[in-house]
C-alpha cells in the first residue's frame, strides 16, 4: 500500500484515514470514511506541553478549535509525567444508575516507570503483558485468566487483539489421574520425559500464540505430578 506523506514524512493518507498535523508535527485531525456516504471527523487538543488531552468531533478540516467546531468526546486526566490517570467520556451512566449529558468516567490506568501496566474500568481490573521490546501481547483480568492475545508486524505495527475465549487451560492438579509410586529410576526417566514435553509444549505454543510462561510451568508440575505421583 502506497502512503501519502508531506515534506517532513507525516502520513497524510494511509488508504483508510486522512491525517492533519499542526505546527509542532501533532496529529490535531482525522478523517475516516468506513463506508461509502458515511465520513466522521475528529479532532485531537493538546497542552502546553505537547500531550494530548481531550478528543472530539468536528465539523471543519482545521487544526484550529475556533474554527473547526470541536466538541469535546473525551477528556484526559493526566499524572505529573504526563501519563494517561484518567479518560472521562461524554455522555452515559453515573454511578448512582442516573444518566447524564455531561462527562462520565470510563477508566482509571495503572503505571510504574513509565510504563501501563493495566487498567480498571466498568468490566474490571485488566493487566497487560508486553514483550521485551515493550508491545502488548496478551492481556489478563484481576485473577490472571487470559482475555485476549495479541500479534503485530516485527516492530510492533499493526497490532491487534483478540478474544482468548478459545484458549485451552490446563488440567487442574486435583483432577489428575493417580499414579502409583515410582522407583529412583523411573522418576529419572520421568523427569527427562516430562523436560521433552515441555520443549514440545513450547513449541506448540509459540506456533498457536503468545508464549504464556505460567501455564508452560503448570503443566510441567502437573506432569511431574501424573509420573511421580
Amino acid at each position: 500500500m502506497d502512503l501519502a506523506q508531506n515534506a517532513l514524512g507525516d502520513v497524510l493518507n494511509d488508504g483508510a484515514h486522512q491525517y492533519l498535523y499542526d505546527a509542532e508535527g501533532r496529529t490535531c485531525a482525522v478523517y475516516t470514511n468506513p463506508v461509502a456516504g458515511i465520513s466522521t471527523m475528529t479532532g485531537y487538543l493538546y497542552d502546553a506541553d505537547g500531550t494530548r488531552i481531550a478528543k472530539g468531533s468536528i465539523t471543519a478540516w482545521s487544526c484550529d478549535p475556533a474554527q473547526n467546531g470541536f466538541q469535546t468526546t473525551n477528556d484526559y486526566i493526566l499524572g505529573l509525567g504526563g501519563e494517561q490517570l484518567t479518560e472521562m467520556g461524554m455522555g452515559g451512566t453515573v454511578p448512582s444508575g442516573a444518566t447524564t449529558t455531561g462527562l462520565v468516567w470510563q477508566h482509571a490506568n495503572i503505571w510504574s516507570g513509565g510504563k501501563l501496566l493495566g487498567t480498571y474500568d466498568n468490566d474490571g481490573l485488566h493487566f497487560y503483558l508486553d514483550d521485551p521490546l515493550g508491545t502488548r501481547r496478551a492481556q489478563t483480568n484481576f485473577a490472571g485468566v487470559l482475555e485476549q492475545t495479541c500479534q503485530s508486524l516485527p516492530y510492533g505495527d499493526a497490532l491487534t487483539c483478540v478474544s482468548a475465549r478459545h484458549w485451552r487451560q490446563p488440567l487442574p492438579l486435583h483432577r489428575l489421574p493417580h499414579r502409583p509410586h515410582r522407583t529412583p529410576l523411573h522418576r529419572q526417566r520421568t523427569r527427562c520425559r516430562v523436560g521433552e514435553r515441555l520443549l514440545r509444549s513450547a513449541i506448540l505454543l509459540q506456533l498457536d500464540g503468545p508464549l504464556d510462561i505460567t501455564r508452560l510451568e503448570h503443566q510441567g508440575r502437573a506432569g511431574a505430578v501424573r509420573q511421580a505421583g
